[in-house]
């Protein structure tokens, strides 16, 4: 026996998904200014922004079946780096508890420069680089593995990677390098596409 949904039905789940990444924007962006002291969006505003990508992501099988895979590659003899590395980590921990891809909750894998420059990257759906590390060899290798990465540094949005999450009028916002999107082989929601700043 086949069960048949009608396509209207599956265009109307479409629209809820894309109807609540709307408003998790718009919440984000008159709730969650970034703080003029330290130009840093909050780890679980950047980590539910990315989640929320990620669940438009529709080219790719995932890494895992059950879970969510990202790595955060950090450099543990530079400070700034391991801070990083703990902000986001803490917000992603926190925000999967709320949001989920593709009903996958978030596992997040730290992956110090030394050990990724060996070539011990696991597999991953996403990989977020770091501030402190050396990003255009980290771009580089993750090129190579076509990996999904993320950041929060124009520059280094520019430079190659996939997705940013940037401050911009003192509020969190959304990039994506279209040339390393399809560099990566991703595909997202075009209705999705159309809220995201292109570089």
């Amino acid at each position: 026996m086949e069960i048949r949904i009608p396509s209207r039905y599956i265009e109307v789940q479409d629209l809820v998904k894309v109807l609540r990444l709307i408003s998790l924007l718009v919440a984000l962006v008159v709730a969650a200014p970034v703080s003029q002291a330290a130009a840093e969006i909050p780890g679980p505003v950047e980590a539910a922004l990315l989640l929320k990508l990620l669940s438009f992501e529709t080219s790719r099988a995932p890494a895992d079946p059950t879970h969510v895979r990202i790595g955060i590659l950090f450099d543990s003899t530079k400070p700034i780096s391991v801070q990083d590395m703990k902000r986001l980590s803490a917000g992603l921990k926190r925000a999967s508890k709320k949001v989920r891809v593709k009903g996958r909750t978030a596992v997040v894998v730290t992956i110090d420069e030394s050990d990724w420059r060996n070539g011990k990257l696991p597999n991953l759906d996403m990989v977020y680089l770091a501030v402190g590390i050396d990003h255009s060899s980290a771009l580089t290798h993750t090129r190579r593995k076509r990996l999904i990465t993320a950041c929060g540094d124009r520059d280094v949005l520019r430079a190659g990677a996939v997705f940013g999450v940037l401050e911009k009028s003192g509020r969190p916002s959304l990039a994506i390098n279209v040339a390393a999107g399809r560099a990566a082989k991703l595909k997202l929601d075009p209705r999705v596409a159309r809220l995201i700043d292109k570089i």
